[in-house]
């Protein structure tokens, strides 16, 4: 049964380190989301605050989150160097693949909806319109501070237990993402360890002060909270799109500031060929792992 929890770590940290799958989404396929949900929600972290250690400890679920956590760490560990690589050689085709993933997703996020209302039209528009809000931000590169990193690890997290919306695209539109897998490739150079020791406390920050809250609001406000994961993902696939332009790239306090980026379409040629097939075929894979494993699941 141990081994069967790393396993199914291992397929939650691929899912949670790739952009538009989510990590959440995989537990409820594998049918651990309400376990994961009650184990993380069931820690008695202001114990820890307390001194009370002995009762902190007895409230961990080691047998079930200890081989679950350690096949997520796996995973980000396995597949940081490769995701480092792509995108530095190949970023208009790993954009691509992305893209056709999460456009898939949100597809299959309609399909749980199984029907739009009025209201649901509306939750829509409010997360197209904070998505774009978010995305439309400049990014700031190449200079970032403890607290930043910290944020993005504790909201980043609190998207890894959500179905339907992955962590690693928070990181996306935060900016944040080929930051942090940078830092995990080359990890003790320069300040890598800290920074990734910040990122993971942010991430555990998240999971344990939102567990419970997530936890309610799932089991009353799941109608409400879908459409509006919907809503976030249409509206900030722009920041996914594989073909951008930077208007200006200026330093403001010893820190790069890129401007707004304006998506265009560079025409048919060989490169927009292969990019537009790559996101088909990412579309169609994952299409076909989704409806198979949800009907597995369901069955």
């Amino acid at each position: 049964m141990k081994f069967q929890h790393f396993l199914y770590g291992l397929c939650m940290g691929t899912a949670d380190i790739i952009p538009g799958i989510s990590g959440g989404t995989m537990a409820l396929i594998l049918n651990i989301y309400h376990r994961l949900l009650a184990a993380i929600s069931n820690i008695r972290f202001q114990d820890l605050l307390r001194l009370k250690f002995l009762s902190f400890f007895d409230s961990i679920d080691y047998k079930f989150l200890m081989p679950l956590g350690l096949g997520i760490v796996s995973a980000f560990a396995l597949l940081s160097h490769t995701l480092s690589y792509l995108l530095k050689e190949y970023p208009i085709e790993i954009w691509s693949c992305f893209f056709g993933i999460i456009l898939v997703s949100t597809i299959f996020l309609i399909i749980r909806l199984k029907y739009f209302s009025l209201k649901d039209f509306v939750i829509i528009a409010l997360g197209i319109g904070v998505a774009y809000l978010v995305v439309t931000l400049p990014a700031v590169n190449l200079t970032r501070n403890y607290g930043m990193i910290y944020l993005s690890g504790a909201i980043a997290s609190m998207a890894m237990i959500l179905p339907g919306i992955s962590g690693s695209f928070i990181l996306v539109i935060l900016g944040m993402y080929q930051y942090i897998l940078t830092c995990l490739k080359y990890l003790f150079l320069d300040n890598n360890l800290w920074i990734i020791v910040t990122f993971t406390l942010g991430v555990f920050t998240g999971l344990l002060s939102m567990s419970k809250l997530l936890n309610w609001l799932l089991a009353r406000y799941q109608n409400l909270i879908l459409p509006f994961l919907l809503g976030f993902v249409l509206g900030a696939l722009r920041k996914v799109w594989p073909w951008k332009e930077i208007l200006s790239v200026k330093y403001v306090n010893d820190k790069l500031i890129v401007t707004q980026d304006t998506i265009y379409f560079p025409g048919v040629n060989s490169e927009s060929i292969v990019a537009f097939s790559i996101m088909l075929a990412a579309g169609v894979l994952i299409a076909l792992f989704e409806k198979s494993q949800y009907s597995k699941s369901v069955n």
